[in-house]
């Protein structure tokens, strides 16, 4: 998402009047509640919807533009420019390290496969 959006999720944000009346009430039999800082305020529960709208958009696409012969690069130069372009930013990229915007897992791998311009995908 692009810093416009970053800058109105705060996470100083009030929570809603109604949450914290439940959370009394779970409080007063007793239940155990989570502690306020996990409490999603608003903007980002807005957030993570959007994000939802970009991701669910990303896999159609990119469902009609994969094909035999790809080479898994492909692949993670296509989720990059999507999701640049609908302003997001991927998880992925430089998560712990991670030097790609995607896994693209290809049979034995179990995860974290990583694009490369030799590893093609085919239809067998």
């Amino acid at each position: 998402m692009d810093e416009k959006i970053w800058q109105e999720i705060d996470e100083r944000e009030p929570i809603p009047e109604n949450i914290k009346q439940r959370m009394e009430e779970l409080r007063a039999h007793r239940a155990e509640v989570i502690d306020d800082k996990y409490i999603k305020r608003p903007t980002q529960i807005e957030g993570i919807r959007r994000a939802g709208v970009v991701n669910t958009g990303l896999l159609d696409y990119i469902g009609t533009q994969i094909h035999d012969g790809m080479s898994t690069q492909e692949i993670d130069d296509i989720v990059a420019v999507y999701t640049k372009e609908h302003g997001g930013i991927c998880a992925c990229l430089n998560y712990e390290g991670f030097p790609k915007n995607v896994c693209v897992s290809i049979n034995e791998e179990v995860c974290h496969g990583i694009p490369a311009r030799r590893r093609k995908i085919h239809d067998w």
